[in-house]
């Protein structure tokens, strides 16, 4: 008979320690930082501290109540001139190049327009859409809507059969597109995770502890490239394209498209920019990073340097969107430097790099007759 009473008491016991702790939960224990610079957010995943101040490499960063990195006026007052809405990944956001050395206050000192980014680090085009289309036509005076697509991350992000695969940590986090009947649908490859995040206010504070403690962990690359979830994606430099890559571009372009269209309801030219990475840039990290490892995987497979910048181009051929890529102006400012380097190790751009960038988009913007 004892045994018996037992069996149901302790179930009760654990019911009523799981909903206390809940409630415990709900009451005191903050939720919505992993880092300080990344929150969760509903719609994009995740994006910058609403309405916070960050210190990165002693460089102090001003986030707005949206949740995007803000760049002070470069003049002190509000530019005549208008805005440009950056859009992108940690690319754009630069959270350790300083405020006025950043690309978009230097385009402003040039032109006098003020940049808003709508930016943060491992976002895909998706996020970047959704961004712009919640928050950026409040922007006033809007010049341009300018998109830089980072090489490889970008087309990564995009598609859901890479979910998991490479090195980001928020693939079950982020929105994911599909497009049927001309029309776009947002989805999560896991709902089911989704939910219980929102159900369960106890799951949800230990699921932050658990990615929270990937984020700030070293990526570490095994030398099995079969079942390695750190590598490079170097299937993007095949000249054969993989089912999934083919796939990837489809996406990218209707994402293109989507984004067009979303500028032009606010009356506003979109360009596309490819932004190259160290690897197809840099000889030594292109021959450790990407033919080295490719010959020891996939010793069968012809690489193209710049089969990532084709795939790029194509997916905006289809979109029929205004596109450039940097390739060859970043490759032919790398020559002229004579072993100064534009990237920092991480692989962003150093502030000798943002100033080129911004030279470079303060001329192709002045082409397009879109700044003065």
């Amino acid at each position: 008979m004892k045994n018996r009473s037992l069996a149901w008491k302790i179930p009760l016991a654990l019911v009523l320690v799981l909903v206390a702790s809940e409630i415990a939960a709900r009451a005191f224990l903050p939720t919505k930082l992993l880092l300080p610079f990344v929150a969760i957010d509903p719609l994009l995943g995740h994006k910058g501290p609403p309405g916070g101040d960050v210190v990165i490499w002693n460089n102090k960063l001003r986030y707005n109540e949206r949740g995007f990195r803000e760049l002070p006026l470069v003049k002190g007052k509000r530019a005549p001139s208008g805005q440009i809405a950056w859009l992108g990944d940690s690319m754009i956001e630069a959270m350790t190049i300083g405020d006025y050395e950043h690309f978009s206050s230097q385009v402003e000192a040039q032109t006098g327009a003020h940049g808003e980014l709508f930016a943060a680090g491992d976002w895909g085009t998706l996020q970047e859409l959704l961004a712009f289309r919640e928050y950026g036509g409040k922007a006033e005076k809007l010049r341009a809507v300018v998109l830089g697509f980072s090489s490889l991350t970008d087309f990564v992000n995009n598609s859901p059969e890479f979910a998991s695969r490479y090195q980001s940590k928020m693939d079950f986090l982020r929105p994911y597109a599909r497009f049927e009947n001309g029309r776009m649908h947002v989805f999560s490859v896991r709902p089911w995770y989704q939910a219980l995040r929102s159900v369960s206010r106890l799951f949800l504070l230990f699921d932050n502890a658990r990615i929270t403690r990937s984020l700030g962990s070293p990526v570490r690359m095994p030398s099995d490239c079969k079942a390695n979830p750190n590598s490079v994606p170097l299937q993007a430099y095949f000249t054969a394209n993989t089912p999934e890559w083919e796939s990837a571009v489809l996406l990218t372009a209707y994402l293109l498209e989507e984004l067009k269209r979303e500028s032009t309801k606010t009356r506003t030219p979109f360009l596309a920019v490819y932004l190259p990475n160290d690897f197809e840039l840099l000889d030594d990290k292109w021959e450790d990073t990407v033919r080295g490892p490719t010959e020891f995987c996939y010793p069968n497979q012809v690489l193209g340097r710049r089969e990532n910048e084709r795939k790029f181009l194509e997916a905006a051929k289809k979109a029929g969107v205004d596109a450039v890529s940097l390739y060859d102006y970043f490759a032919a400012e790398i020559k002229k430097q004579k072993g100064n380097s534009i990237f920092l190790d991480d692989g962003h751009f150093n502030p000798l790099g943002h100033t080129l960038f911004a030279n470079e988009m303060v001329r192709q913007l002045r082409q397009r007759k879109i700044v003065d």
